[in-house]
């Protein structure tokens, strides 16, 4: 008599069917919109970022007003000091805490290292530089400040997000056409020298 009464499922059973319908649901939200970049919060919860694209292209116009790409492009042949400024552009703005702060790792691996980087960039912050290399180097370490964050958002969209890698790629150029003009500093190749070709992985 018992036969046509169907059973209740198992926990087991409604995790599997619902495992199902979520990979379903999400398999449709891509069919209808496979340009959309989304973070997967938790179950059944999609939340779009698209306004993050947003914010991060908006992020790229800001800078662009801001930093003359060209002028930065224009950085090349430079001086031995203002190659050596440069070298610790970043470390010669912190105070001294931030500057601990940021050798409080390496200075447990590495004391003596570090005890040498804490020379060198004292070394550096002495250089007194012309009024033309002054001007070089305050262009270019402020526009190496506002890439930080774009780099970032860049770093949550990769790690954080199911981008799409077509999205993600045209991102990543927009982000590295501006460290190109901001370029890398290779004294051992190229001494005296800012380098504005492809940035390697």
């Amino acid at each position: 008599m018992n036969e046509g009464i169907k059973k209740s499922p198992s926990p087991e059973e409604i995790k599997r069917l619902q495992d199902k319908e979520d990979a379903e649901e999400l398999a449709g939200h891509f069919a209808l919109y496979p340009e959309q970049i989304i973070i997967l919060s938790s179950r059944k919860n999609l939340i779009e970022v698209r306004p993050e694209i947003a914010e991060f292209e908006a992020m790229i116009v800001s800078f662009e007003s801001t930093h003359s790409i060209e002028k930065l492009c224009a950085i090349v042949d430079i001086s031995l000091e203002l190659s050596t400024v440069f070298k610790f552009a970043i470390e010669i703005s912190y105070t001294p805490e931030q500057l601990e702060h940021s050798l409080r790792d390496v200075t447990k691996r590495e004391p003596e290292y570090a005890k040498k980087q804490r020379e060198k960039i004292t070394a550096a912050k002495a250089i007194v530089l012309t009024p033309e290399d002054r001007e070089k180097f305050e262009m270019r370490l402020a526009a190496q400040k506002d890439i930080i964050p774009i780099i970032k958002k860049l770093d949550i969209f990769k790690k954080e997000t199911n981008i799409h890698p077509e999205k993600y790629k045209e991102l990543e150029n927009k982000c590295n056409n501006l460290m190109r003009a901001i370029g890398r500093i290779d004294n051992s190749r190229y001494p005296n020298k800012i380098i504005h070709s492809i940035i390697p992985a």
